[in-house]
């Protein structure tokens, strides 16, 4: 009986051990702002993906795209002779002249593979002063969902950042503990040639891809 009685107090502990953890949130803190990119929350949902450092004065994202390459369309036949090539590879092998078979394997392979290219960097820039306080920023990895809150004087200034997989889009939310206190401006900025422009509340990007780019 003793043993009986041992084991249900052992399983009622263990029950309640396993219901604390997991009422316990998977979450990813600090209290001050990223300085490096390897200090940035990441949001994704498999086709864009952002880097958020949360600055106080100025927040910098950075945004990538899986559809961002460089290159053009090119014939996947674009060496019908490519055949010829393997028999003259496989002898250099042989002969264990690597730096012969390299050469000649370029014949086989055509091209290079482009390079998968950051779209750019997003800018908030806030007009507010830089003597803030209860800096906190995180990322609930329960809910895909990253915040930065701060005060400024006796006033409360919360983003929440978030990136929808149905929608495609990426959202963030400026809010303060008091009207008409939110003042800021977006800009971007990218290694690509791109062109901006605002109207209507839009702000709009247009720009290409290098059509190549060598490996390095």
């Amino acid at each position: 009986m003793q043993i009986k009685i041992f084991f249900s107090l052992l399983l009622i502990t263990l029950t309640f051990n396993l219901s604390l953890y997991s009422q316990h949130k998977n979450i990813l803190w600090y209290n001050k702002p990223a300085e490096h990119f390897e200090e940035s929350l990441v949001l994704g949902n498999g086709k864009m993906g952002a880097s958020i450092f949360g600055g106080v004065t100025s927040d910098k994202i950075y945004l990538n795209d899986i559809t961002l390459w460089t290159g053009e369309p090119v014939d996947v036949n674009m060496n019908p002779d490519a055949h010829k090539y393997i028999p003259e590879v496989r002898e250099a092998l042989f002969n264990e002249d690597y730096k012969v078979a390299d050469s000649l394997n370029k014949f086989l392979q055509g091209s290079y593979s482009q390079s998968y290219a950051p779209l750019g960097t997003m800018f908030i820039e806030f007009y507010n002063s830089d003597k803030f306080k209860d800096y906190y920023r995180e990322l609930n990895i329960e809910n895909a969902i990253s915040k930065t809150t701060y005060k400024l004087g006796n006033i409360e200034y919360e983003r929440e950042y978030f990136i929808s997989n149905p929608d495609k889009v990426m959202a963030i939310k400026l809010t303060a503990s008091k009207d008409k206190e939110i003042n800021c401006s977006i800009g971007f900025e990218s290694l690509l040639k791109i062109k901006t422009k605002s109207n209507n509340n839009i702000f709009e990007i247009n720009g290409y891809a290098p059509y190549y780019a060598a490996p390095n």
